[in-house]
């Protein structure tokens, strides 16, 4: 009986030690392992093995990708083609439009302006839905405020607008209802792919919901004047671009319950981010994410005003507005693929750094060589591969550079680091726009002969005091901008040092899920395949 009682002793002690030093484990962990931190959202359900949730000791996290995460990347791309066609809706008809609202192309021209211009202030307001309230307030605000805008777009070409002479303000007030909106698309795909794709697929999701931006606009380069024949095929136009307003705003509103999965997909996930002002000023206290800020944002800025001013440019040695469409077209399907191969790659191998400077410097490389082509003559094959390679080379570096953004700078939260990224790429956009406009020259003699720049328009009668317009012929001066090509290729340098020298980080992120992978606590991956430390590059 001595015997029998002095083992239940002795069992006891072994048990009770043992649960000591399970709570030991788990308080240490948890207090080097930040990831361990629980989630303030109550759509975050974690075990750990200190979990108060679960009710159970010693359960290891699991973490399962949410099969919601593809429709509601869907639902993005939809809503980013959508506003994308907004955008450029009317810059492949300007003057047809110019004719059908009675206005001048200057004013048509205004239109895309608008949406450059309302990125800057309402996207302080976007990034702070997007990572205050997350993703289904503002996928919800931007589509209502994208499908709004869209119809009182189409309401401008009714008859009663025009017998009140006011179809160019509503038409204005309608457009610039849709360029609010732009920002909650526009700065969500890192976000998303943060929130609901696993580490494997995260650049690949960013890569899909960037993208879908440009196919927009290469849709509508297409389809505008496929539709617009004459001034009167506008209201058929405009009908027609409300259809996928309508379907993203629809899928955003009745099919998206929620914000985030049930479970996180990555350990980054679960954890909560940094306070949104708070966010913002550690973000430009940090010397890597403000490099990267610079130069990310002068090569998206420089698509931009590129985009905007390339027929202005390659006109003056004789090449057609029918090529320059053209090699617009060939920047965004190459840079299609290039921006799935990147975002492939980097999946793939977590080099983040090296992908971002190989791709932004062979970007540059290829604008240099375009500089040297457009002023050629007869050199539509240089030109054209000079824009492709931009193109592929250029996409390459959007969803990695996003990637980058937020290794740089976590655990500041995604939708903060991306959408800076972005404005800043806005505010330069419009720079270089006006800068290049302002080292335009006249063209030379020899030159003059050779161009295909000057265009002859006539404009309806005059709208109102603030929007003058006039029914006389314009002739446009022709004007060479061979010294905004040279500007754009010097600054494009210029960048490409601050790049590859600046931006000089750890993948903090990596870091993290790695640190908590090696300690046992959580099961970050699916697979128990080991990776090395992200180097600092």
């Amino acid at each position: 009986m001595e015997m029998l009682e002095y083992s239940r002793t002795y069992t006891d002690r072994l048990i009770c030690d043992f649960d000591e030093a399970a709570h030991l484990v788990a308080e240490m962990s948890s207090s080097k392992q930040p990831l361990l931190v629980r989630s303030q959202d109550e759509n975050y359900h974690y075990n750990s093995l200190n979990s108060e949730d679960s009710g159970k000791k010693n359960e290891i996290v699991e973490y399962r990708p949410h099969p919601l995460r593809w429709y509601i990347l869907a639902v993005l791309c939809v809503m980013n083609f959508s506003n994308a066609m907004a955008w450029i809706t009317f810059a492949p008809v300007a003057n047809i439009a110019a004719a059908f609202y009675k206005t001048n192309e200057d004013v048509i021209n205004g239109l895309s302006v608008v949406f450059m211009v309302a990125t800057i202030p309402f996207g302080l307001v976007a990034i702070w839905v997007l990572d205050t309230h997350g993703l289904r307030t503002a996928f919800v605000a931007g589509s209502w405020l994208n499908f709004i805008g869209l119809v009182i777009r189409y309401l401008s070409t009714l008859e009663v607008m025009f017998a009140h002479n006011i179809q160019v303000y509503v038409v204005f007030i309608g457009q610039s209802l849709a360029a609010m909106a732009q920002a909650f698309f526009l700065f969500a795909s890192t976000k998303l792919a943060a929130t609901w794709f696993p580490d494997n697929h995260r650049a690949l999701a960013n890569t899909i919901g960037t993208t879908s931006n440009p196919v927009g606009i290469l849709a509508t380069f297409v389809a505008s004047p496929l539709i617009v024949q004459q001034p009167e095929d506008m209201r058929l136009m405009l009908f027609w671009y409300i259809m996928p307003g309508a379907m993203g705003c629809l899928m955003a509103t009745l099919c998206i319950y929620r914000g985030v999965p049930p479970r996180p997909p990555s350990p980054s996930a679960a954890m909560a981010h940094e306070p949104f002002f708070k966010g913002v000023k550690e973000l430009f206290q940090n010397k890597a994410y403000v490099m990267l800020f610079i130069a990310f944002g002068a090569g998206f800025g420089l698509f931009s005003s590129l985009s905007s001013l390339l027929p202005q440019i390659v006109c003056v040695k004789g090449y057609s507005e029918e090529f320059s469409d053209i090699c617009g077209a060939l920047i965004i399907v190459a840079g299609l693929i290039g921006a799935v191969v990147a975002g492939i790659y980097v999946d793939i191998t977590k080099k983040f750094g090296l992908a971002g400077k190989v791709s932004f410097t062979l970007a540059v490389i290829f604008i240099c060589l375009f500089y040297m082509a457009s002023q050629l003559e007869n050199q539509n094959v240089l030109v054209a591969v000079s824009m492709a390679g931009f193109g592929f080379f250029g996409f390459a570096n959007l969803p990695v550079s996003y990637e980058l953004g937020v290794e740089t700078t976590y655990p500041i939260a995604e939708g903060t680091s991306g959408g800076f990224l972005a404005m800043s790429g806005q505010i330069q956009g419009i720079i270089m726009v006006l800068v290049g406009q302002s080292l335009a020259v006249d063209v030379s003699p020899q030159d003059m002969d050779i161009q295909q720049c000057s265009v002859n328009t006539t404009t309806g009668s005059n709208t109102s005091a603030i929007l003058p317009t006039t029914s006389e012929p314009i002739t446009n001066n022709v004007q060479d901008l061979k010294y905004t090509a040279l500007f754009f290729a010097l600054y494009a340098v210029l960048m490409t040092f601050i790049y590859i020298f600046g931006v000089r980080t750890k993948y903090h992120r990596l870091l993290a899920e790695d640190r908590d992978r090696e300690g046992g606590v959580l099961n970050f991956r699916a697979n128990d395949e080991d990776s090395e430390l992200p180097p600092t590059l």
